[in-house]
């Protein structure tokens, strides 16, 4: 259970990173973007629940370290590569 929901939390993570470089700046932004999107994201990602809803994508991003995530960024920025510990 516990791989399954990290699976589910880097599906929601991949869309909202798509969303937002789209132009997205809400929860309900990002919702829409994944409907609209869904086919395409459908063969990239497993989507077991259907799309995320706008408070999923809420309550995903409230767990996860800013701190932690930016650094994760600046690794991929910097050498490609990110690692473990980015959710609370």
């Amino acid at each position: 259970m516990q791989l399954e929901c990290a699976k589910s939390s880097i599906d929601v993570v991949v869309i909202a990173i798509c969303a937002v470089i789209c132009g997205a700046d809400s929860w309900v932004d990002v919702e829409m973007f994944g409907e609209s999107k869904k086919s395409w994201l459908s063969q990239l990602l497993v989507l077991p629940h259907g799309m995320p809803s706008h408070d999923t994508f809420g309550r995903v991003f409230s767990r996860l370290d800013p701190i932690q995530v930016r650094e994760m960024f600046q690794r991929v920025g910097e050498d490609g590569q990110c690692g473990d510990g980015w959710v609370r």
